[in-house]
């Protein structure tokens, strides 16, 4: 989410961003108190810059992410 935000950032700045994942904690990401690892503060601090809604939905409602995020097999 962090790598395709900051791609196309001069595009999403100013605009809600609606994230729809079948990743639960995803959903949580502000609500973080404990963070385990430098690079998750600046993801964190990146993302707050932003109007990011994040939708879950469970793996068997969201066939488009479930198939996007799954390694092609051969």
């Amino acid at each position: 989410m962090v790598q395709g935000i900051k791609k196309w950032k001069h595009y999403l700045m100013g605009k809600e961003i609606v994230s729809h994942t079948h990743h639960q904690p995803s959903q949580y990401l502000e609500a973080q108190s404990k963070l385990q690892q430098t690079r998750h503060y600046k993801w964190i601090a990146f993302l707050q810059q932003f109007q990011l809604v994040i939708n879950y939905n469970k793996r068997n409602k969201n066939k488009l992410a479930d198939m996007l995020s799954k390694q092609p097999t051969s």
